[in-house]
């Protein structure tokens, strides 16, 4: 936690509570993280409380996030990171425009298990 409040001071992450227009009760949060103005990327993390999932919010949390991340901040390109049997997540963000790059073995420990990651990127075309 005290590394993305560093990254918060640094300004290299931007993040902001999914809220349901409705109530305003929080279903999830969704962040840029690893700001680079100079190479004009970031990562794309989110996260929805379970009782809110599979109502398309992770989605329109994302396609919002990544319409700041290139109109307000100019950024390129955003990435984004899911482990490969978590089919939802993947599915968000290809719903949100994003396209398969590749799978990385073996790379997040989750408790005793080793998972496979695949990650995915959006590139802005305008």
């Amino acid at each position: 936690m005290k590394e993305k409040r560093s990254e918060f001071r640094r300004r290299e992450t931007l993040a902001l509570a999914v809220t349901l227009s409705h109530s305003r009760d929080l279903a999830g949060m969704i962040e840029l993280s690893h700001l680079s103005l100079v190479d004009r990327r970031a990562e794309l993390g989110y996260w929805i409380v379970p009782g809110h999932r599979g109502k398309g919010y992770a989605t329109e949390a994302a396609r919002a996030m990544c319409d700041a991340g290139f109109h307000t901040l100019r950024l390129h390109r955003i990435e984004a990171g899911a482990f490969a049997r978590n089919h939802a997540s993947v599915r968000v963000l290809e719903k949100a425009g994003f396209r398969y790059e590749g799978r990385l073995r073996e790379r997040i420990r989750f408790g005793r298990e080793w998972l496979d990651q695949v990650r995915l990127s959006r590139v802005n075309v305008t």
